[in-house]
Formats: structure tokens, sequence, C-alpha cells
């Protein structure tokens, strides 16, 4: 290559070259014209020579110093390009770096998918173990109480090792996060000694019903809890997990950093070296192709192994969910069948079938049946396992148990029953049914001993459901009294303008208003006796009717009136007064501003299914005494629904039969024979020695009381006239034909304290 220093010196040359052939020629040559152009040619040689020194020396300096520029600048760029790579290996190694990183997270993930996978094998083994109790209980029939201790013990156990191992794992595989595992031990542990503490109470208990309840109730709540702790522990570990894929995440950064930085590259190395460029940016999207692909493999396999384990959390909790629940059912299945119903036979039946199934016996309900003197339960067997029960079992140290829950008067027993597989018991609540009526009459007192019996009452309560006969039979009552103390009588009936009225006997206030007032005025005259300011002399009888309805509709007033009856109970007999309070309902509640001990006071008449009431809700009695009281009642209910079936009578006809159940101070309770309606009949028009308490007449003392012959009346029921006849021994109005004759009629008298026969010749 022919440099710009070799060219200058070959110039040079030749113009000395050319300036010494022209010097020759002139001096060879003899013509001064050629003379004279040769010397101008040698000048001009000469001069060309030393331009040419003279550029070229300058050319010369001006290339070396664009060279020396350059190659500072191939310094400057070459330095640039060391840095540049320096870069790319502290980015390479970066990428290594996070690579392990990622390798370490796919690692722990890994770990994370195959601690899933045995909380999925877990599930699968608390499957089984929940079949293998089925199979259990169905092998040995019922829990005991010490199999349920140790049940619940056992699931307390094997929680809290599950949740042990699982924080022991984790603190293993996350140190990291050994902070927030620490934390969670801490509750932990006050979960294993709330459990513990609660277990010991648990193990306490005797009682099998609240054993079964509470038992599955602290089972749940172990396992919810349990649960829970393990959901926090896998829910750490998660967050944690997402703060690693955010900051992995981040590393798209550096692809916008690495592009800038390629970008760059490509332009310096190009105008230093091509060779140079394209290796680089190569190099650069290679690593930038390989680090994208590598993110989004790991995001992908991170997404799904993150929903994964959500879905196998939520999936694990209500399998839990539906252990508990299948749990559930299956104690509710193996609970006994109850009766229907609230029949005494069901509430008897079922309180046996509580009282055995506290003994691990299962008897199930089927039917009863009843007869003259009790009932019959029937109960199944078959649901108590492979273990059978003979009657032996059932009936052992057991008879006086079964005798007390069912109020018996026998000593029940249990019989196999062999066609059915079933057993039976019989409860014997009345003895059998005598042919005489004298038997009968130790039960109650006749009603021929009525008269007796009320005419020195003087504070009295009747209480008797809708039509059951209260007000026939307090004007009975009133009557009674009053053939024994002659004096006035006022009567308070609110329902005077009914349909339902049968009073006889005057009315004095026909409102709830005017019975309120009354009320008020018999307390004032109490007052009045009491200070001296009126006479004590005339005996007064004040009946009140409706009185529960008066109490309850008095408005702002309850306890004003409440107060007046305590006042009047207490204190009316101390002052020649009377008074007769008639309701409907035989609970105290029904009788606003009084208790019972208020009206334990005054003699108590419960006519009827009202005596159920009284004897249920009375503070009188115990609970021997009120059994014994309602067998009473059932055997005097069924008597009188016999004999009127008997007569052809309802509970509205004037002759049926009936009874009340009187409560008096200071005795024993007893039951009563009640009169017919109007054999103690109030007739103001015969003037008989018994005042209104409107007229003011005074009446003889000893007045008769008007019957009315009863057989003229006609049946409640629509059916022709019964025959009837007075009874010549004892003069009841009323008597049953017996044998009938064309000459006569052979009668029966209907008074359960005569029942004597009479024969009343016929007038044709």
């Amino acid at each position: 290559m022919i440099t710009l220093n070799s060219l200058k010196s070959r110039l040079f040359l030749a113009s000395l070259s050319g300036s010494l052939i022209l010097s020759i020629l002139a001096l060879i040559l003899p013509d001064e014209q050629i003379k004279q152009n040769l010397k101008l040619g040698i000048a001009c040689f000469v001069g060309a020579g030393f331009i040419a020194e003279y550029y070229g020396t300058k050319y010369l300096r001006e290339i070396d110093k664009l060279e020396s520029r350059n190659n500072k600048l191939l310094q400057d760029k070459d330095k640039s390009i060391s840095q540049f790579e320096k870069d790319i290996s502290l980015k390479q190694a970066k990428i290594e770096n996070m690579n392990t990183s990622t390798n370490d997270l796919k690692a722990q993930l890994d770990s994370l998918s195959k601690a899933i996978s045995l909380k999925d094998l877990e599930v699968i083994k608390q499957q089984q173990i929940v079949r293998e109790l089925n199979q259990k209980l169905e092998s040995i029939g019922e829990f005991t109480a010490s199999e349920k201790h140790r049940i619940v013990r056992d699931c307390y156990k094997h929680q809290i090792k599950k949740v042990d191992c699982l924080i022991n794992s984790l603190s293993r595989r996350y140190p990291a996060i050994s902070e927030e595992i620490d934390n969670l031990a801490v509750e932990v542990d006050k979960f294993r000694n709330y459990y513990l503490h609660k277990i010991n109470e648990y193990e306490s208990i005797d009682d099998f019903d609240s054993l079964l309840d509470i038992g599955l109730e602290l089972q749940e709540k172990i396992i919810d809890r349990s649960v829970d702790l393990r959901v926090k522990a896998q829910a750490i570990v998660i967050n944690y997990l997402s703060l690693i894929v955010d900051d992995s995440v981040s590393l798209m950064e550096y692809e916008e950093y690495i592009s800038n930085l390629a970008t760059k590259a490509k332009q310096e190395i190009l105008q230093l070296n091509q060779f140079h460029e394209g290796n680089k940016k190569a190099i650069a999207s290679e690593w930038i192709a390989s680090n994208q692909e590598m993110i989004q493999r790991y995001q992908t396999e991170y997404t799904d192994t993150l929903d994964t384990a959500k879905y196998a959390v939520s999936k694990m909790k209500e399998l839990n969910k539906h252990i508990l629940n299948l749990e559930s059912q299956l104690l509710e299945s193996r609970k006994p069948n109850h009766f229907p119903g609230t029949t005494e036979q069901a509430r008897v039946g079922n309180s046996l079938i509580d009282y055995y199934y506290k003994l691990n016996y299962c008897l199930d309900a089927l039917q009863w049946s009843t007869d003259e003197t009790g009932y019959s339960l029937c109960f199944s067997i078959s649901r108590n396992g492979n273990f059978f029960i003979d009657c032996d079992t059932l009936n052992d140290n057991t008879t006086d148990k079964i005798k007390e829950l069912s109020g018996a008067l026998n000593k029940p027993k249990f019989e196999y029953n062999n066609r059915g597989g079933n057993v039976t018991i019989y409860i014997q609540t009345r003895h059998k049914k005598k042919a005489t009526f004298e038997e009968d009459c130790r039960l109650w007192k006749p009603a021929i001993e009525f008269e007796k019996i009320v005419s020195k009452w003087s504070r009295v309560r009747i209480t008797g459901g809708s039509e059951s006969g209260k007000s026939p039979t307090a004007e009975n009552l009133a009557v009674a009294i009053l053939r024994n103390r002659p004096g006035t009588v006022k009567l308070f009936n609110p329902q005077h303008n009914s349909t339902k009225n049968h009073w006889g006997i005057p009315v004095t206030g026909t409102s709830h208003k005017d019975s309120e007032k009354g009320v008020a005025d018999l307390a004032k005259k109490i007052d009045s006796r009491s200070n001296g300011d009126e006479s004590k002399d005339c005996f007064e009888l004040h009946i009140f009717d409706e009185i529960d309805s008066t109490m309850s509709h008095t408005k702002g007033k309850k306890i004003v009136i409440g107060d007046n009856v305590n006042f009047i109970i207490k204190q009316a007999s101390h002052q020649n007064l009377g008074v007769v309070f008639i309701g409907q309902n035989a609970n105290v509640s029904e009788y606003p501003g009084m208790s019972r001990s208020d009206w334990n006071s005054a003699v108590n008449l419960h006519i009827g299914a009202n005596c159920y009431d009284a004897i249920e809700n009375s503070n009188q009695f115990t609970t021997h005494q009120q059994n014994k009281l309602k067998a009473i009642a059932d055997k005097l209910t069924a008597y009188c629904e016999s004999k009127n079936n008997e007569l052809g009578l309802d509970n509205t006809d004037a002759e049926a039969y009936r009874f009340g159940f009187v409560v008096e101070p200071g005795k024993k309770p007893y039951f009563i024979s009640l009169p017919s309606f109007g054999s103690y009949k109030f007739d103001e028009s015969t003037l008989l020695g018994i005042s209104s308490g409107n007229s003011g007449e005074s009446f003889p003392t000893s007045p008769t009381v008007m019957l009315e012959p009863l057989h003229s009346k006609v049946s409640k029921n629509g059916k022709s006239p019964r025959e009837s006849a007075i009874c010549p021994h004892c003069k009841t109005p009323t008597a049953k034909v017996k044998q009938r004759k064309p000459s006569a009629i052979r009668y029966q008298c209907v008074n359960r304290d005569c029942g004597k026969s009479f024969t009343v010749k016929s007038e044709n």
C-alpha cells in the first residue's frame, strides 16, 4: 500500500531528477531560447519539489493527528465494550442466581404439593376411620360413657398431632418465616391447653344425653379449631410464596433494562466492529428469550400449584364438615323412635324409651292399646345390633323405676312377643270396676252430702271450662248456703244477655264494669263493718261470674282489682259476708295481681277437666299426691262418661253425672259428686225465705227447694223425651226405666247413693 510519506518522497525525487535533466540539457543545447525555457522548467521542477515537500509534510501531520484521535476513540470504545462485557457477566450471574432461587422455589412447591397430597391421604384416612367407626357401632350397638370419653380424647390427640406435625414441617421447610410460625405455635399451645381442660370437664359427665350432645359439640369445636390452625399455617406459607413470586415477577424490569442495554451496545458495536455487535446481540437476544420463557413457565406452574393448594384446603374443610355431618346423622339415626302425640300413653312410653336409652338399650315405639284398667305399650328391640336383649335384662332392678315413671298401680314387667319379635309392657292405671257402685263411693263424697258440705262455706272460687255447668253449680251452692244462713244475695253477671244464661237469681250487675265496682264496694263494706260503721247482723252473699275475664279486661286497674279480691278472700268471712268467684281457668296466671297462695285462703271447687290443671299447678301437693289425685280423677271421669253414655246424656244435660275437686283451707283435698242442675233452685216468686238483695224482703229460715219434674224434658241430643220419675226413697227427680210392662214401669234411681228400684203403675 502506498503511503502518503512515500508519495511525498517520490514527488521530491521526481522534481529533483527533472531539474537535473533540464540543467544538463541547458548546458548542452546551444539555443538560448531553449536554454531559457529549460531554465524555466528547472525552476518549475524545483518549485514543485518544494511544494510537494511542504504540503506532504502538512498532510502527514494532519493524518497523524487524525490517527491519534481515532486510536484514542478506539481505546475508549474498547473500554466501553469491556465494561459492557462485565455488565453482561454480572447480569448472567444474577440470572444464574435467580435460576437457582427458582429451582429452590420449585422444590418448595413440590414439597407443598406433596404435603397437599398427604392431606388428601389424610382425608381418605379420615373417611376410612369413619367407615371403621360405623362398622364398630354396628357391631357393638351403642357407645358407653367411657367409649365416648375415649373417642373425644382420641379426636383431640389426633387433631393436635396433625397440627404439631404441620407446624414442625413448615418450620423446617421455610426458615424465613420462623417468626410467623412461632406466633402460630403460641396459638396452638392455647388450643392444646384450652381443650385439654374442656376434655377433663367432659370426662366428669355421667348423664348419657348430655354426654352425647356435649361430646359431639366438643368434637366439632376441636376439629374446626384444628382445621382453622392448619389452614392459617398454610395461608402463612402461601403469603410467603406469593411474595417470592412477586419478586420473581420483577424480573420483567430486567428485561426492559437488558433491551435498552442491548440497543445501546448495538449502536456502539456497529460503529466499532460489526462482528462483535452480532455476537453480543445474539447473546442478549438468547438470554432475553430464555429468561422470558423461564418466567412464564414458572408463573404458570406456580399459579397451577397455588390453585391446587387452595382447592385442596377448601376440599379438606368441606370433607371435614361432611364427616361431622355424617357423624351427627349417624348418632341421630341411632336414637330410638318415640310415640307421637301428648296422650298419657305416649308420655309414659316415651319416658320409658328415654330411660332405657340412657342404659344403652334401644326401644323403638310401635303401638299401644287400652283396656278397662290400663294400657299396653309395644316396643321393637331389633335395633340393638347383634346384642340380644331378653326381658329379664330389661326387668332387672327396673320395675320400681318403671312404676315411678308411669304411675302404675301394678309392677310393670316386659314380656317377649314370639310372633313379632317385640316386647310389651302393661301399665295398670285403674282397678277393675265392680258391679256395685259402693266401691266408687269411696273415691268421692256423694251428692246427697252436697248441702251439708257447702253450707258453712263463705269464701269460694269455682272454675270450669265452657259448658261445664259452673253457673248452675254456683246457683246450687248459693241456694244451699242461704238455706242455712238466711240473708241477701247479689249476682254480678257480665254475660247476662248471653243465650247461655241459666241463672235463676236476679242480677245486680250486667257488665265487667259493674263487677269491678261490685268488688270495690264489697271491699269498702268489709272496711265499714270492720270499723263498726255498719252492722254485721245481716249475712250477704256476693256472686261474681266470669271474674277472670273481669280482672283481665280492666284497663289499668288489674293490680287494684287483684288487691281487692285478695282482701275480700282473707277478710269477708270475719264480717258475716260471703263471696263466690266464678271463672273458667284454674291457672292463677289468668287472675292478674294474684298468686296461688292468695287463693289458698278460699275454698276452691274445680269442675271436671279443670281439676287436672288445679292438681298440676298447685303448690300444696307432692308429685306422689298429684299422681294419686290424677288417677282418681281418671276413674271419676271414666265413671261419669260411662253413666252418661248409659243414660243417653251429654255434658250439657241438667241430670248428667259430674264431679268436682275441692281444696279447702286446712283440709285434705277430695272429690264430690255434683247434684243435677236445679236441684237447689232459686224461685223469687215463691218467697221461700231467700232475698235477692234487690228487694230487701226477708224469707223464712227453713226454705224448701223447688224442683222441676224432669220427665217432661227433651234430651239435648235431639232424641224423644226421656221417661223419668221421682224416686220415692230419696226424692231424686230422675230415674231410668229398668223394665216396661203394659200395667206398670219398673224404674231404678240414678242417685249414686240410693240406686233403689221402684214401680209406677200405668195410668192406662
